[in-house]
């Protein structure tokens, strides 16, 4: 249950973030190198 709601709120911040980074490249750089930790 837990880790279930752990994926919710890491797919949420994931998507979020993407968001983000469309508008703006300087937080797309943030965005990769976040995603490959």
């Amino acid at each position: 249950m837990f880790n279930k709601m752990t994926q919710i709120i890491q797919m949420q911040i994931t998507k979020h973030l993407r968001s983000k980074a469309d508008k703006s490249s300087s937080n797309s750089s943030f965005f990769v190198s976040l995603n490959t930790t």
